[in-house]
C-alpha cells in the first residue's frame, strides 16, 4: 500500500507539474516578448512585476519536484571541472537587483586563496546559494546580505570552501532553528504571517550540501539575522582544463534561418513558439499532433522538429520513433529537439532514447531556445560530414 500510494503521489506530481508548466510557458514567453515592445514606464513596470510573479511560480514548481527527485532517490549530481569566479558574479548580478529593489545592500566577499578551478557541479552550487540568498532577502526588511567564500583547508586534493550567507533580518528562534531544514516546515505558519513559501527551500539546501559530502550550519537571533555556513569539499583538478584563446579571435557567426516543425497541440504555446522563432528569421509551420508533424514531415524539408510529447492522436515519442524508423530505410537524419513540460528526472532519458537528440523543458527563454536550435543543427552538420 505504501508503494502504491507513493507511486501514486509521483504520478500525481508529474501531472501537476506538466499542467502547470505549459500555461506558464504562455505566461513566461509572452510577457517577455511584451517587453521588448515599445512601452510607457507604467506599462513596463506592470510587465516586469508580472514577469517576477510569474518566475516565482515557476520556482515553485521546480522545488517540488526537487523534492519528489530527492525522495525517488534520482537527485544527482553532475560532476565537471568550472571556474568559480562565473557563477559568483552571476549571483551578485541577480542578488544585487533583488537586494536593491528592497533597499538593502548586498556584499560579496571571495578570498584570494580559494582555487580558481574545482570539479563539482556548478548549477546545485547554484540552487544552494540561491535558496539562501532569496532566504536572506525575502527576511531581511532593512540592512545588509552578504556572501562570503572562504578557503578552510586543502586536504587530500580537496578543496574546503566556506560559503556563508548573512542577513540583518528577523532571526529565527531557537526552538524553531532544529525543525527549519524539515521539509514543509516553516517558523510561522499562522494565518497572518508576512512572508509566503512553500518550506522546501532550506530542505533543499541540506539535501544538496549532504549529495556534495559537505555541511550546513546555521547562527541565528532573534531580531538580530541569520548567518548560514556551507562547507563543501570541492575536487581541485591536476591539470586545468585550458581555456579556448581561439575563440576570441575567431569570426563570430552570423544566426542562420531554419525551416522548422513545431509539433505542438497547446494553442497559446504555438503562439509564442512561432514569435519566438520568425522573431529570430526562422520559417516555421505548426502541426496540430504527431499525425500532421509525420504528413508534413513527408512532404516538405525541414532543418528541424521541436517536438512536444503529450499531443492528441500519435504522441511525441511514437511520432520520433516512427520518423527514425522511416530514415533507417531512406535514408538521412533531421534533428529533433523536445520541447516539452514533462520535467520529471526520466522525462529526459526518455525523450533520447526514443531518438530525440536534445530536451528542453517548458518554460524555455527565447535566448536559450535559439542558441540550442543553433548548436543541435551545427552539431547534425558536422556528423553528417564526418559520415561522409
Amino acid at each position: 500500500l505504501a508503494e502504491s500510494g507513493n507511486k501514486a503521489k509521483s504520478e500525481f506530481l508529474a501531472l501537476i507539474s506538466h499542467e502547470m508548466r505549459t500555461p506558464l510557458h504562455g505566461i513566461l514567453g509572452m510577457t517577455s516578448l511584451a517587453q521588448e515592445f515599445s512601452v510607457n514606464p507604467e506599462q513596463q513596470e506592470c510587465l516586469h512585476t508580472a514577469l517576477e510573479s510569474a518566475q516565482s511560480l515557476f520556482e515553485i514548481i521546480d522545488d517540488l519536484l526537487d523534492f519528489e527527485r530527492i525522495e525517488s532517490g534520482q537527485f544527482n549530481l553532475d560532476l565537471e571541472q568550472f571556474r568559480l569566479e562565473p557563477v559568483l558574479l552571476e549571483l551578485k548580478a541577480l542578488y544585487t537587483l533583488a537586494a536593491k529593489n528592497k533597499d538593502i545592500v548586498f556584499h560579496l566577499s571571495v578570498d584570494e586563496n580559494i582555487p580558481t578551478h574545482v570539479i563539482g557541479d556548478p548549477y546545485k552550487l547554484k540552487q544552494l546559494l540561491s535558496n539562501l540568498l532569496s532566504n536572506a532577502i525575502k527576511f531581511t526588511n532593512n540592512g545588509d546580505v552578504y556572501l562570503s567564500i572562504s578557503l578552510q583547508k586543502i586536504q587530500h586534493e580537496e578543496a574546503y570552501l566556506v560559503f556563508s550567507v548573512k542577513d540583518s533580518g528577523i532571526g529565527i528562534p531557537f526552538h524553531a532553528q532544529q525543525e527549519i531544514f524539515d521539509a514543509f516546515q516553516q517558523v510561522d505558519l499562522s494565518s497572518t504571517r508576512a512572508f509566503g513559501g512553500t518550506g522546501l527551500g532550506l530542505t533543499l539546501c541540506h539535501h544538496i550540501t549532504r549529495l556534495m559530502g559537505g555541511e550546513l550550519s546555521l547562527d541565528s537571533t532573534p531580531g538580530l539575522g541569520s548567518t548560514f555556513h556551507v562547507t563543501l569539499p570541492l575536487r581541485i583538478p591536476r591539470k586545468v582544463r585550458r581555456e579556448e584563446p581561439s575563440q576570441k579571435n575567431e569570426t563570430i557567426e552570423e544566426p542562420q534561418s531554419y525551416k522548422i516543425l513545431v509539433a505542438e497541440d497547446n494553442k497559446v504555446n504555438q503562439k509564442l513558439i512561432r514569435k519566438m522563432l520568425e522573431s529570430a528569421g526562422h520559417c516555421v509551420e505548426i502541426a496540430d499532433n504527431g499525425k500532421e508533424a509525420l504528413d508534413s514531415f513527408e512532404k516538405k524539408g525541414f532543418d528541424l522538429i521541436l517536438m512536444d510529447c503529450q499531443m492528441p492522436v500519435l504522441d511525441g515519442y511514437k511520432t520520433t520513433e516512427t520518423i527514425r524508423n522511416r530514415e533507417a530505410e531512406n535514408g538521412g537524419r533531421i534533428p529533433i529537439v523536445a520541447l516539452t513540460a514533462n520535467a520529471m528526472s526520466t522525462d529526459r532519458d526518455k525523450c533520447l532514447s526514443s531518438g530525440m537528440d536534445e530536451y528542453l523543458s517548458k518554460p524555455v527563454k527565447r535566448a536559450e531556445l535559439l542558441e540550442r536550435i543553433q548548436r543541435v543543427i551545427k552539431e547534425a552538420n558536422k556528423r553528417s560530414i564526418e559520415t561522409l
